[in-house]
């Protein structure tokens, strides 16, 4: 028996001592589980004087306004500051600009409280951002994008290229878009290192123009044979925008350009800029017939009577070489005169009496062109 209580009462100190021990294990446990916990928090809180302020900020876009509602945690100072940017352009203010009379009587932006904000612009399609920088602490209360759209608002003005480019003259071509302004359209162009010109009337009056669209003016007065740069010029109210620089070649000393586009009526227009329209001969039945051409329209020839007369001018006066150039279709079987040159400069057929320094151009097999001069220095071109 006492050999058995001995044994009952080990089994017993050992009981107790176990138990102690877990005891002081699950303290010990408890004790650094609450230190972690106490650093950890307090790091993550800071309560220092400049720590940011915790709150809640709704940003929305209706009916073209920008609304921001407080929608929890702190209430913020009246010169919190706000930054609205609508499609890169920055837009500063404070809270205290926005805010109602009544909401900031009491010097703060609280919970349930709105802001609205209704910019100058229509702001459909265009990108809205916003940030809100509490000044206390320096720190952002807000950042984002409103709404995606397009990032530019102002205008711009694209220079393209020219054509119809002669020796006198060309056209200018340019692409705009105004965005949400209007204003005037225009182009400067120099010789190469020579000065500007500028388009008349003066950018700034004239037509005003809005949206989007091409434009082009004629500028003439050219100088022939010489590299010429010009740049499009858009303005609205008092800034001007230019477009990038390109360049054309005028053409040589051109004395005549007829295109035979004109598809009706007797007259085919110079449009070298010399003013040597042709009248189509030799009356209003028997002349050249107007047909369909790579250019809109053409002249078809008969090969016996049909011609262009152009009155004498003293720029188609012949005192040195010339160049002569025709786009010529010939026609399989081509009625009128087929021989040597001086069968056909003997006759009048054409209205010519003399023929003086004929110049030959084949055309095609037994077709030929030639260019001269006929009586009273007339210039003639005649197909044979």
């Amino acid at each position: 028996m006492w050999k058995r209580g001995i044994m009952k009462t080990k089994r017993a100190n050992n009981a107790v001592s176990e138990i102690i021990g877990v005891i002081l294990l699950l303290a010990m446990a408890v004790a650094l589980f609450s230190t972690v916990y106490l650093f950890v928090m307090h790091d993550a809180l800071d309560i220092s004087e400049n720590s940011p302020p915790s709150v809640t900020v709704l940003g929305t876009i209706g009916g073209g306004d920008i609304i921001l509602e407080h929608r929890g945690g702190e209430a913020l100072s009246l010169d919190t500051e706000i930054m609205i940017t609508i499609s890169g352009i920055v837009y500063n203010m404070t809270v205290g600009d926005l805010l109602d009379d009544e909401s900031k009587a009491d010097g703060k932006w609280s919970v349930g409280e709105k802001l609205s904000y209704g910019p100058s612009m229509d702001i459909t399609g265009r990108q809205v951002g916003i940030l809100i920088i509490d000044v206390n602490s320096g720190s952002m209360v807000m950042q984002g994008t409103l709404q995606e759209g397009e990032t530019s608002v102002d205008p711009i003005a694209i220079t393209r290229y020219a054509t119809d480019v002669v020796s006198y003259s060309a056209k200018l071509w340019m692409d705009y878009d105004f965005k949400n302004y209007s204003g005037y359209l225009g182009f400067a162009w120099k010789p190469d290192g020579g000065s500007w010109n500028y388009s008349a009337p003066p950018l700034g009056s004239g037509a005003v123009h809005a949206g989007t669209g091409s434009y082009a003016e004629t500028v003439s007065g050219l100088t022939p044979s010489v590299l010429y740069w010009f740049k499009s010029q858009l303005k609205y109210g008092s800034t001007t925008i230019d477009g990038s620089m390109m360049s054309f070649f005028t053409l040589g000393w051109e004395m005549g350009r007829w295109h035979f586009n004109e598809s009706t009526g007797t007259i085919a227009y110079d449009s070298s800029g010399r003013g040597n329209d042709g009248t189509l001969k030799p009356d209003a039945v028997n002349r050249p017939q107007w047909v369909t051409g790579i250019n809109e329209s053409a002249l078809s020839f008969d090969g016996i009577d049909d011609y262009v007369e152009v009155p004498d001018d003293t720029t188609l006066d012949l005192t040195d070489a010339i160049s002569i150039e025709a786009w010529i279709k010939p026609l399989e079987n081509s009625e009128g005169f087929v021989g040597d040159i001086k069968s056909v400069i003997d006759t009048s057929g054409f209205g010519i009496l003399d023929a003086y320094e004929p110049n030959m151009i084949h055309v095609d097999k037994k077709i030929y062109a030639i260019a001269c001069r006929g009586t009273d220095n007339d210039g003639f071109l005649i197909t044979i």
